[in-house]
């Protein structure tokens, strides 16, 4: 299988039909059982086998009738050579179905993520020995795009320890040594052709023996990705989708020991309007006050409206963000059949909806990670001030 492995490291990761047949039948059953190979185009140009002098040619495929299996020839001198057929097909290496074999081998369970387009993959998250780690699987690590291809990929980069599972050779390049990562080859372990649990078993054995960095910082991580927010607390990383309750937890954890109001972090999170106190008993919002917000209101509901019919969806979420504020802003400010509320209506309002916000999303982080979820209870303070108080390790966002 090394010849395998050898050409999942390149860039035209493929096979013509006729190289297969060098492989074994152990092989061949495996490519065919696994789908690990896939069907692409057939060549259109063969280099010309026939005579003393190589030369590539264009094919010619003559179809008589379609009872009849086509022919194929390319043009040699004054006349023509045959090529066989099975000589034009290309079979690509299907690596997400790569990936999948090797998550399955290693007893990784969740969605496999394609962190670097069709070079990176993340597996999931094991423990080997006494260490949790993430595990990627990585293609062309010893290109000369490797170092960049590591630098430039966050979740790759900033995983404190991780199993790095390249194709072929191991890169000679420190940075991928750096640190606690472990880099180890599939082409070394025999495990594809026969019996899979030799991957976690062999691997495991190594990562017994392999030293361990001198203890240093915890790195922890509350960063946002996307739509989702990527956060690593002793060396597990969860992913969890964006929300309120993320969004103000990510202000106290970045402001260690800082008390902040509910009022605070809603204006930091929205970004938008801030709540007008008159006086520590007076109204919340005044009447020019609530016409101006009534009036934005109705401005923002015909902004929507024409985003949508030009379908900008980036607009339209952006409107829609600023309006659901902006109506939280006057349901805030008025009770029951419209009366005004105090300040001390609103100000209780907002601590009860961000308190239960964190805490929902402590719920939701307690189910992926106990151990960070029983960390955020002892430590994320929610009352009249919410703060974080902990033990002086940073997040990193």
């Amino acid at each position: 299988m090394l010849a395998f492995w050898i050409r999942a490291d390149l860039d035209e990761a493929a096979f013509r039909g006729d190289e297969l047949t060098a492989f074994g039948q152990a092989a061949l059953q495996v490519f065919e059982k696994e789908k690990l190979l896939k069907r692409g185009e057939d060549l259109q140009m063969v280099e010309c086998g026939d005579c003393s002098n190589p030369h590539i040619e264009d094919v010619d495929i003559i179809n008589d009738s379609p009872n009849v299996v086509p022919r194929a020839y390319i043009p040699c001198g004054a006349g023509r050579v045959s090529v066989d057929l099975v000589r034009l097909q290309v079979w690509a290496i299907d690596f997400d179905r790569l990936a999948d074999l090797a998550s399955s081998a290693l007893g990784l369970s969740g969605r496999i993520a394609q962190v670097a387009t069709d070079r990176v993959w993340l597996l999931g998250t094991a423990k080997f020995a006494d260490r949790t780690r993430d595990v990627f699987l990585v293609r062309g690590i010893r290109w000369p795009d490797g170092p960049l291809l590591l630098a430039g990929n966050a979740r790759l980069s900033t995983s404190p320890c991780p199993l790095i599972l390249c194709m072929n050779r191991v890169p000679d390049d420190a940075v991928w040594q750096d640190g606690e990562r472990v880099v180890l080859s599939l082409s070394e372990i025999d495990w594809l052709e026969g019996d899979r649990s030799t991957l976690i078993k062999t691997i495991a054995d190594i990562l017994r023996e392999h030293p361990r960095a001198p203890e240093q910082t915890e790195q922890r991580i509350f960063r946002k990705e996307g739509d989702y927010w990527s956060i690593r607390f002793e060396c597990k990383t969860i992913r969890l989708k964006d929300g309120k309750g993320t969004q103000y937890l990510s202000y106290l954890l970045n402001e260690e020991g800082r008390d902040f109001s509910a009022t605070d972090l809603i204006q930091a999170v929205s970004g938008n309007l801030q709540v007008t106190v008159r006086s520590s008993a007076g109204e919340v919002l005044d009447d020019q006050a609530m016409s101006e917000y009534r009036a934005r209101a109705e401005s923002l509901q015909a902004e929507i409206a024409e985003a949508r019919k030009f379908n900008d969806t980036g607009r339209v979420e952006r409107l829609q963000d600023e309006l659901e504020s902006l109506a939280g802003q006057i349901t805030s400010a008025t009770g029951l059949g419209g009366r005004r509320r105090s300040v001390g209506d609103s100000l209780d309002r907002a601590r009860k909806a961000v308190s239960m916000a964190i805490v929902r999303t402590i719920a939701q982080i307690k189910n992926a990670d106990p151990a960070l979820g029983r960390h955020l209870d002892k430590h994320v303070a929610r009352g009249a001030f919410l703060s974080y108080r902990g033990d002086g390790i940073p997040w990193n966002s």
